[in-house]
């Protein structure tokens, strides 16, 4: 995964790999976040301890839920993209 050509066919670089690595780092001090899981970067939650959270993720995983039950996730670690684009409102367990 390349995070810096996303259009490698046309040579266009769109975002420089340090501004994708500050984007994707958690933004939340640690006072606040204090024992949490997930911490949160420029636009998505960041997966901090892979333990607490319960999930097959690793440690940098973004992700981010929207109101139908769509989601997101980009594990750099595993070279892992997910998108789900369901269309259900008022599901109690959408995941």
């Amino acid at each position: 995964m390349n995070d810096t050509n996303f259009f490698p066919e046309y040579g266009v670089r769109i975002l420089g790999r340090k501004t994708v690595d500050i984007v994707r780092m958690n933004h939340v001090p640690d006072d606040v976040v204090g024992d949490r899981d997930t911490g949160f970067g420029l636009g998505f939650s960041v997966v901090l301890d892979v333990i607490k959270t319960g999930e097959l993720a690793s440690a940098g995983t973004i992700s981010w839920g929207g109101a139908a039950a769509t989601t997101f996730w980009i594990d750099p670690q595993e070279q892992l993209i997910g998108v789900l684009m369901t269309q259900l409102l008022s599901n109690p367990n959408p995941f």
